[in-house]
């Protein structure tokens, strides 16, 4: 996996530490973007087909509680979008309490039931399926596995195509890796119908 910034010799020369402090943060967003992609798409792999329907508390109660191995539970997480995260954001127990809560060693997180880490991305990343948010429950460690094949690697280049001709030099990033499933049965893809909200475009809790 790959991206190209382009820019003026002149800008390169004139701005070099500011440049290089955005592409800093150009290849952190870029490189954290394919990994989401490719993780996510590996997860939809794994649960294509296999959907479990929530509707309410005990639905996902069910999931942890008996689907999901005691082993796995141990190092589980919710993967979600927006829209489930709204979702679960207002779920409520048979108390009246929501079920999602502060963690106390980091306040920007929620915790489902107070034990499971919640992480969000964008609709955009994670999109609705004919009205239907997902909502991955189950241990990512366990159920796929990151291979690094190459460390991140830059290149620049002023000489290459016509980037000479436009005076401008070219910035290459570079990234080899693969993801691969190792236990299937170590995540569990949920899913709750939505009614009111599309794909959405608020801001996203990305960790």
């Amino acid at each position: 996996k790959g991206g190209i910034l382009k820019v003026t010799r002149e800008l390169l020369q004139d701005t070099a530490e500011k440049l290089m402090s955005y592409l800093k943060k150009w290849i952190s967003k870029k490189a954290k973007a394919t990994r989401n992609f490719l993780i996510i798409k590996k997860i939809k792999d794994i649960c294509g087909g296999l959907e479990v329907p929530v509707k309410g508390f005990d639905d996902l109660k069910d999931i942890f509680n008996v689907m999901l191995d005691p082993a796995i539970t141990a190092g589980a997480v919710v993967l979600t979008n927006q829209s489930g995260f709204n979702f679960l954001d207002k779920l409520k127990d048979e108390r009246g309490d929501y079920i999602l809560q502060k963690d106390p060693t980091q306040s920007t997180r929620r915790l489902l039931f107070g034990v499971y880490p919640v992480k969000v991305v964008s609709n955009k990343t994670f999109q609705n399926i004919a009205g239907k948010a997902p909502i991955v429950c189950g241990d990512l460690k366990e159920a796929i596995t990151i291979f690094d094949r190459e460390t991140l690697t830059i290149d620049i280049s002023s000489t290459a195509g016509k980037l000479w001709e436009t005076d401008q030099t070219g910035i290459k990033v570079r990234e080899r890796l693969d993801i691969q499933s190792v236990d299937e049965e170590a995540v569990i893809m949920a899913e709750h119908l939505i009614e009111s909200f599309g794909s959405g475009a608020a801001v996203a809790r990305i960790e």
